[in-house]
């Protein structure tokens, strides 16, 4: 299930550790613009760090990263995006590239607050609002070293089951409660490629409850609840912060097999204009045999493509105006898809080939 987690951003400004980083609305984001990350995935030897303490020195330029992986996170007017009417008060939106799913937050001088997201939580490429009732607190400024925030969460959705690809069920009913734990744990220097800059370190637990309810000629018109629900997860996550930026410089993210992913910031672009068909999905990621394409709104009908490798080789290009595309042939691994459009503007998908 979707869980909002505040993505990496900076800016390319190297300084030295000289004060205690304290986050204020001064350091949001700025919209219309993308943030490249190196990937180092699962580091190897692994990375370890402190947490806890003032003193510490955490050196993210010794890691590998993984060649042709690089993520991006876009930052966006929210009214520019599919669905961001849905969240009138939000003034940024976020999201990542190749992930279903847009993040609405709105900044203020109190802090940074989560109101909710427009996700495909279906896989079908249907993109629904889901509003955070109430509204989560992510941040409370100033936010510094031994800041603590907590709340809970949930949103739901109604609708028929052909709209999320179920045209078997009549309706479903779908709810998803979130409870959340941050606290800054620790500071000191993080050592990038670009310099050292001063840090805090966020410690993030998320737990989730996720429940579908079904109805539909095969539960007798009745709901019910769908097999393998309510589901359970908890998500644990190290951010860092820096005084550059609201937004975390790199993380270290965990699940129930341990850490499996760290990456950290690589470069800024700023007045994306075509921010709105940057934000195009790819279904199923990781893909078998048939990779179905979903652009925003508004993106027009038919466009050039081209795939890249790892290592920046192309390995497949043509024009089409379908949103499928059979990769079957393609060898597994990583892959960046380039989408051309007639009007000029470039989309970028990630996605992975079994």
């Amino acid at each position: 299930m979707i869980k909002q987690l505040l993505t990496a951003m900076a800016i390319s400004l190297p300084c030295i550790a000289i004060s205690q980083v304290s986050l204020n609305a001064t350091m949001a984001p700025p919209v219309n613009s993308m943030f490249i990350y190196y990937d180092a995935n699962v580091p190897s030897p692994p990375f370890t760090f402190g947490t806890s303490g003032t003193s510490n020195l955490w050196d993210f330029s010794s890691l590998t990263p993984v060649m042709g992986a690089d993520d991006t996170t876009y930052v966006a007017e929210p009214s520019s995006v599919p669905g961001g009417a849905s969240f009138p008060s939000a003034t940024h939106c976020t999201f990542e590239d190749g992930q279903p799913s847009y993040t609405m937050m709105q900044i203020n001088s109190s802090g940074v607050t989560f109101l909710g997201s427009v996700s495909d939580l279906s896989g079908s490429g249907n993109y629904m609002p889901l509003i955070a009732v109430p509204p989560l607190q992510a941040m409370s400024f100033p936010y510094v070293y031994g800041s603590s925030v907590s709340g809970s969460t949930y949103f739901e959705v109604m609708a028929s089951g052909a709209s999320i690809g179920q045209p078997n069920l009549d309706s479903v009913h779908y709810k998803s409660t979130i409870s959340g734990q941050r606290n800054v744990i620790a500071s000191g220097d993080m050592i990038l490629p670009m310099g050292t800059l001063p840090a805090i370190l966020e410690r993030s637990i998320d737990s989730t409850i996720d429940t579908l309810w079904v109805k539909g000629a095969q539960t007798g018109n009745q709901w019910v609840i769908s097999p393998g629900f309510p589901q359970t997860s908890t998500d644990s996550a190290f951010y860092w912060y820096t005084n550059q930026s609201l937004l975390a410089y790199a993380h270290a993210l965990y699940d129930n097999t341990g850490l499996h992913d760290v990456n950290y910031f690589k470069n800024r672009v700023t007045g994306v204009k075509e921010i709105n068909t940057q934000a195009g999905f790819a279904y199923p990621n990781p893909v078998n045999n048939i990779l179905y394409i979903s652009l925003p709104v508004n993106t027009p009908a038919s466009y050039d493509i081209r795939i890249m490798n790892a290592q920046g080789q192309e390995v497949m290009k043509g024009k089409t105006s379908v949103n499928q595309l059979n990769v079957s042939l393609l060898q597994p691994g990583i892959y960046h898809l380039e989408l051309w459009a007639t009007n000029g503007n470039k989309s970028v998908i990630k996605f992975v080939k079994n």
